[in-house]
């Protein structure tokens, strides 16, 4: 037990100091994730590895997470609500990957989740390449986990709600997953105009958090042709601009704008959803202008330089077997979303995974 316990941290220690996006290479899992029983299997061991890294990270004493996490402090407490918030999720998410397994143990308790953690079945000799990485991949995530969970909410984001009413993407059914785009709309032709045509050649398609300023330029010139390539998507609001709005005092008339300028695209899907750049915010935004404030719980990374297409199409996948519900964060304002769709779409195209339709929000 306690050569587990010490692997356990050793994993978290070691990694700390590593690159800090996580992402791992999916050709090292050898079975296709194409069916019920292939994505159940991957699904489960991915949480074992997470809860693995997560039950390492209570070993670390409150005085050595500053120095871990980079930060010149850290909020215990946010730190412990998130890792109880994580146990739930884990032990929600590996009842549903064994649901239609006979061999699997039926865990009914986070402490019955714990102790398979300490005890996990024994993985093959063909997959150990893939348990090195895999850990090393959910540690990496875990400290970008813990760096957002111990500075909210000062700043805000992602990572966890300020009031009861904002929707993370946890809220869904098992399997399902809805697609989010922020930032756009591009030009003419551009990175919007390809990512709406990959969405609606695979029959698919997502919300789009529009900004204000580049939308209001594509409206000058002509409303009927955004709408066009929009198509069967949704639209939301992103805001004016990248400007924070914790720090805006005027953000009010920013969301009012914002509005008015989602209101301008004819004939498109719109949603009073409002998604604050960078996910920060206060509670008092919450029900202003707009009904509803959407965040993700599945963070794609397209944005980050140092990540190739296809790892950022790795990380997505990883994510999706991990948690196995939830709203994909992209940015269609950059070329890798596009790029990595169209094969996400065909390496899931038989697994439990439901791609959400975002009409199905437009009366929510």
């Amino acid at each position: 037990m306690m050569v587990r316990i010490l692997l356990l941290l050793g994993s978290l220690l070691v990694t700390v100091c590593a690159e800090p996006i996580a992402t791992l290479d999916r050709t090292l899992w050898p079975d296709s994730l194409a069916s019920h029983p292939g994505f159940n299997a991957a699904s489960r061991l991915e949480i074992l590895n997470f809860a693995s890294e997560l039950m390492g990270s209570e070993l670390v004493a409150p005085d050595e997470w500053p120095q871990h996490l980079g930060l010149p402090q850290v909020d215990m407490l946010a730190i412990d609500r998130y890792r109880a918030q994580s146990w739930l999720r884990l032990l929600a998410a590996f009842q549903a990957a064994s649901r239609e397994c006979r061999s699997c143990p039926q865990l009914k308790t986070v402490a019955e989740l714990r102790q398979l953690v300490l005890s996990p079945p024994a993985v093959p000799a063909r997959l150990q390449h893939w348990l090195a990485e895999s850990r090393l991949f959910h540690a990496r995530y875990l400290q970008e986990q813990l760096t957002l969970a111990a500075q909210f909410p000062h700043p805000s984001s992602e990572i966890a709600t300020l009031t009861s009413d904002e929707f993370t993407g946890y809220e869904l059914m098992d399997g399902e997953f809805l697609l989010s785009f922020d930032a756009g709309p591009t030009m003419a032709g551009g990175s919007t105009w390809r990512t709406t045509r990959v969405l609606s050649k695979a029959g698919q398609n997502a919300v789009f958090f529009l900004q204000g300023e580049p939308l209001a330029q594509r409206l000058s010139s002509s409303p009927e042709a955004l709408a066009q390539e929009l198509g069967e998507n949704c639209v939301a609001s992103n805001g004016m601009s990248e400007a924070l709005y914790p720090e805006l005092e005027n953000w009010r008339d920013a969301l009012r704008q914002s509005r008015r300028l989602l209101h301008a695209i004819p004939e498109v899907t719109q949603l009073s959803w409002f998604r604050p750049p960078q996910g920060q915010r206060t509670a008092e935004m919450s029900g202003q202008i707009f009904e509803r404030i959407v965040l993700w719980n599945i963070d794609s990374q397209d944005m980050s330089p140092g990540l190739s297409t296809q790892q950022v199409a790795d990380r997505v996948t990883t994510l999706m077997l991990l948690w196995r519900k939830g709203i994909i964060r992209w940015h269609d304002n950059g070329p890798k979303a596009a790029a990595a769709l169209p094969d996400l779409f065909l390496a899931l195209q038989t697994s439990p995974v439901r791609w959400v339709d975002c009409r199905t929000f437009a009366d929510h």
